[in-house]
């Protein structure tokens, strides 16, 4: 949930003669967060855009009842996507008064199985339009960006709709895979960690995901089969590429520039190859937009919690600074919030920059975190290094620290029964929730035809963490749980084995403070790693 007055609001007034079903007339009037990033606060307006620039953006519909909905996922029920469209969701006429809206102006409209949100693509000149606003070209010292004025929607549909994602590119998400690596030298041992030194450190159990879904959304040049191939066979992993992994290319082909896209590539094939050491017979699928802009990424989370729902583990690493992101933040919050009632659980990188991840407006470094991570919803993953000579510390990399923006979840809080402190009582969203290895001496990839080795970044942790999720899940039914994080949290609060203290070491290595690890949850680690084996047996 956004709050604390960081994003400005507008009231908004109910206009009632028009609205149709079930939220129209009675429902209150109700503030909607501005869509103006706050890059625009410190930028110089070069002028509008071209109306014929493309935009694909996502409209959020207005819930019901969100009090009820997070009770029901507090206390660990799951709802199909029909359910929860039945339950929480606008009436079908009243979504199809807002589909109607937006096709009457031109645009090309993409509903959602679930009625919750719209995927809209269109000609910018209709998107002002339809949406009552403006888009205008600005720039500062980050380089050139689009942004919206306020939204000012027809009264038919005024009150249906609670957010917009996607309408500015002021908050591209960016890859957090910190080191590429390096190719191994023929023949020799590659010193970096291999899936059979995962399944040592993290005590994986004897199941391999048989029956899970892992989905990973990305951006930039897809794997191609030789990647994965050369990984399964280098490390003799029970994995049948053909049959296992498979890619979903939403908005086209990658639109992105070719060193950013190459970029790209290489997290891609990390993401892919370390959701499979860690659980070698699950399904992955992997959903790839055609740029790192927050309307296609907003679209690929669209897709997954709606058309995804049977992959219980999603591994998302990339993100951006919480900072600048508050205008999407109302329709991803409620995206994930769905998928936890779903059964679906989101894991995002803490960032590779330790606490040095944000700048002003003016280019200065400020202790900040990264987005999504700090959703309430979501779990957020930080990073280790291994230590002589096989102990884990905090890598100074790895990203963490308070939101500026997000209220504290109440599984953060404490609870009857624990025994040791879960976060400090701040007030607002901390993070990371756990760790895995993220930097020294990384990790080894098969990408190009040949292997990397010494490969970093919470990039590395994250689909660790997805894996480790689905042979969690596996073992407990294959259900899936929408009480995730709250089972995470009360097996570190209570001090029930399955999350191993990461107590020395710091993150921040950069101008700005940084967070020691200590016993018990920190900024620098949270819970700490997984000992899976025991994970399962705590759950």
């Amino acid at each position: 949930m956004i709050a604390r007055g960081a994003v400005a609001l507008i009231a908004v007034v109910a206009t009632c003669a028009l609205a149709v079903g079930t939220i129209g007339c009675n429902a209150p009037a109700r503030p909607r967060p501005s869509q103006i990033p706050a890059r625009v606060a410190t930028a110089t307006a070069l002028g509008p855009v071209d109306g014929d620039e493309p935009v694909t953006f996502v409209l959020a519909m207005t819930l019901h009842d969100r009090a009820r909905l997070d009770a029901l996922v507090a206390g660990g029920a799951i709802l199909t996507p029909d359910a929860f469209a039945d339950a929480f969701a606008p009436s079908p006429a009243d979504y199809a008064a807002v589909l109607a809206s937006l096709r009457n102006e031109g645009l090309e409209v993409e509903p959602s199985a679930s009625r919750t949100t719209v995927t809209v693509r269109g000609r910018a000149a209709d998107v002002e339009t339809a949406l009552g606003t403006t888009l205008t070209r600005y720039a500062d010292w980050n380089g050139v960006f689009r942004a919206p004025g306020e939204l000012h929607l027809r009264a038919s549909i005024e009150l249906l709709v609670a957010g917009a994602a996607g309408l500015d590119d002021a908050a591209r998400w960016w890859s957090n895979r910190a080191s590429p690596g390096m190719p191994a030298q023929p023949n020799s041992a590659s010193g970096a960690v291999e899936p059979a030194d995962l399944k040592t450190m993290y005590d994986l159990p004897a199941n391999q995901g048989d029956g899970e879904t892992i989905a990973i959304l990305g951006t930039g040049l897809p794997p191609g089969d030789d990647d994965v191939d050369g990984f399964v066979t280098k490390f003799a992993l029970p994995v049948n590429r053909a049959g296992q992994y498979t890619q979903l290319l939403l908005g086209g082909p990658n639109r992105d520039p070719l060193g950013l896209a190459e970029n790209e590539y290489f997290e891609n094939v990390l993401d892919v190859e370390m959701a499979f050491a860690v659980a070698p017979h699950a399904r992955v699928v992997h959903v790839l937009t055609a740029t790192n802009s927050p309307g296609l990424f907003s679209d690929g989370i669209v897709y997954i919690v709606n058309q995804l729902a049977a992959a219980h583990q999603v591994s998302v690493s990339y993100g951006t600074c919480e900072r600048v992101a508050a205008g999407e933040m109302l329709v991803m919050n409620q995206l994930f919030a769905q998928a936890k009632a779903e059964g679906q659980q989101w894991f995002f990188a803490s960032g590779d920059n330790g606490t040095d991840g944000c700048r002003d407006g003016r280019g200065n470094k400020v202790l900040s975190v990264n987005w999504p991570a700090s959703s309430p919803s979501v779990i957020a993953v930080g990073g280790t290094s291994l230590a002589m000579p096989t102990s884990e510390v905090a890598w100074t990399g790895g990203g963490g620290g308070t939101s500026e923006i997000i209220d504290k979840p109440a599984f953060q809080s404490a609870q009857p029964g624990d025994t040791r402190a879960r976060t400090p009582g701040d007030g607002v969203r901390d993070e990371p929730d756990v760790a895995a290895i993220a930097g020294f001496p990384g990790v080894a990839i098969f990408g190009q035809g040949m292997l990397f080795t010494g490969v970093e970044g919470t990039s590395v942790a994250t689909p660790i963490w997805a894996g480790v999720w689905a042979l969690l899940d596996e073992a407990k039914g294959g259900t899936g749980f929408s009480d995730g994080a709250e089972r995470l949290y009360r097996v570190g609060a209570t001090s029930a084995p399955g999350l191993r203290d990461i107590a020395t070491g710091a993150i921040g290595n950069g101008t700005t403070p940084g967070y020691p690890a200590a016993a018990g949850w920190d900024y620098a680690t949270g819970w700490g790693v997984p000992d899976a084996t025991a994970l399962v047996g705590s759950w």
